[in-house]
């Protein structure tokens, strides 16, 4: 999955790749105009003969993008490279999910993410039908409110894990 990140001075990606992928490269394709964005991940597939082995996987992005990091371990610098300042004032980062500032770029960052839909952490609790929230209602209510919750975690959850940057160049 590939959401479009921009903001005043940044435009670029985030790309939804697996938790324990690591050791992200591009490698140039000659005369295309798309990179092979290339991670390691351990091969679990048992039946494969490599199991257990360090596997290259790919994906095909477009060429004028460059690797920033994963979401979760960029750095107070980096995420002030990607979002702004609130009403231009130094320090004060904007929340783009309402009109208030916040107080660190990675907070700000964050809240980038969430407005994109791009998650690290699901943002809504996985619904349990017997939680006391479905009690004291019907039960045709009941089962339309559990599956509107149930609809919005799934959602989300499928937004969710690990995010890598990359920025338009």
């Amino acid at each position: 999955m590939i959401k479009e990140i921009k903001t005043e001075k940044f435009e670029g990606l985030a790309v939804l790749v697996p938790d324990d992928a690591e050791d992200f490269d591009r490698e140039c394709v000659s005369d295309e105009d798309f990179f092979q964005l290339n991670y390691l991940m351990i091969n679990n597939d048992e039946e494969s003969g490599f199991h257990g082995e360090p596997t290259v996987y790919s994906i095909d992005m477009p060429c004028n993008f460059e690797i920033i990091g994963k979401s979760t371990e960029l750095t107070e610098e980096q995420c002030a490279d990607i979002v702004g300042l609130s009403f231009g004032v130094n320090n004060i980062y904007k929340s783009y999910e309402d009109i208030t500032a916040v107080d660190t770029a990675k907070e700000s960052f964050a809240s980038l993410m969430q407005s994109i839909g791009a998650y690290s952490v699901n943002p809504y609790p996985k619904p349990d039908i017997n939680s006391e929230k479905y009690v004291p209602i019907s039960d045709d209510a009941k089962d339309t409110l559990f599956m509107n919750d149930w609809d919005q975690w799934e959602t989300a959850q499928e937004h969710t894990g690990t995010w890598l940057i990359l920025k338009r160049i």
